[in-house]
């Protein structure tokens, strides 16, 4: 009966954990996926004052998460990403709207990949 209640203990453990990653990642990649969809946006306006300053804060904002992320998360998609955010740097140097806008789009979509992946969801239990 003893090792019933500390299974269940384990359970319940592994329970508030998941719960907590899933609101920490939320609060995380969300406001970075929305911070980078705008950049993208002003970009397309030729806004590139406030796009790269919205960039800037993304990157900020990853890198004081970063090495919580890798903590728990696969960290191939980490690299790619730390690849596309310093590819940023030169297309807004360069001006390239389509390619800043294209690569602000793919970093936001996976930061959504990345936090529905780590939310607790029925499908990631199977």
């Amino acid at each position: 009966m003893k090792r019933l209640w500390i299974g269940v203990g384990f359970l319940i453990v592994m329970l508030a954990v998941a719960i907590f990653l899933t609101v920490l990642f939320d609060s995380i990649h969300t406001p970075l996926s929305e911070d980078l969809r705008q950049a993208s946006r002003l970009a397309m306006a030729e806004d590139w004052e406030k796009a790269t300053a919205l960039t800037q804060q993304a990157r900020a904002d990853w890198k004081k998460y970063r090495e919580f992320i890798a903590a728990v998360a696969d960290h191939e998609p980490l690299e790619k990403m730390e690849y596309l955010l310093d590819q940023l740097d030169v297309y807004a140097d360069l001006r390239r709207t389509v390619d800043f806008s294209a690569v602000c789009v793919e970093l936001a979509a996976m930061a959504d990949a990345m936090l529905e992946s780590q939310s607790l969801t029925w499908w990631n239990f199977l």
